[in-house]
């Protein structure tokens, strides 16, 4: 009995070692770990799953808030019943205020990938604009939760709602 746990912690002893190594002669069984890593991207890193940026135009009125999704990463369309679809909130600083609902893309089958924009038409403030960009991320394989995520454009100079 003393043999076969020798042999038993030699073989996991022996892995063990392989999987640090690389070793490419029991490919079944030893891992080169750092090259797997490099190869998989990061799916659940929230934090780092899209850049945003605001933009107005001047002749309609309209705020945009133009979102850019990572590879891997989806967002929420109007119609989702499970995650929490995106929306967009105005603060009445300064006097701005939202006519009417946000318009909200539309996405194949309640998912939004790659880019879509959020927009509101604002109206009666001037200066500094304040909103919240409300937004739920996933990964193929989880979901965090809804966030909220705070923003100030300077509105340019003529345009008072």
């Amino acid at each position: 009995m003393h043999t076969q746990s020798s042999k038993i912690n030699w073989i996991i002893l022996s892995l063990f070692f392989l999987s640090f190594t690389g070793c490419k002669c029991a490919p079944d069984l030893a891992l080169n770990s750092a090259q797997e890593k490099a190869s998989t991207p990061i799916q659940n890193d929230f934090s780092q799953a899209f850049t945003w940026s605001q933009n107005y135009d001047s002749a309609t009125q309209q705020l945009s808030v133009d979102v850019h999704l990572n590879e891997g990463f989806h967002a929420y369309a109007e119609g989702e019943e499970t995650g929490v679809p995106v929306d967009l909130e105005i603060s009445d600083l300064n006097g701005w205020r939202m006519e009417g609902k946000p318009l909200l893309p539309s996405g194949d089958k309640e998912l939004l990938e790659n880019e879509f924009s959020v927009g509101a038409k604002v109206t009666g403030g001037k200066g500094m604009l304040r909103g919240i960009l409300k937004m739920q991320l996933c990964s193929t394989t989880a979901c965090d939760r809804p966030r909220q995520h705070p923003f100030e454009y300077m509105m340019p100079r003529g345009s008072q709602g």
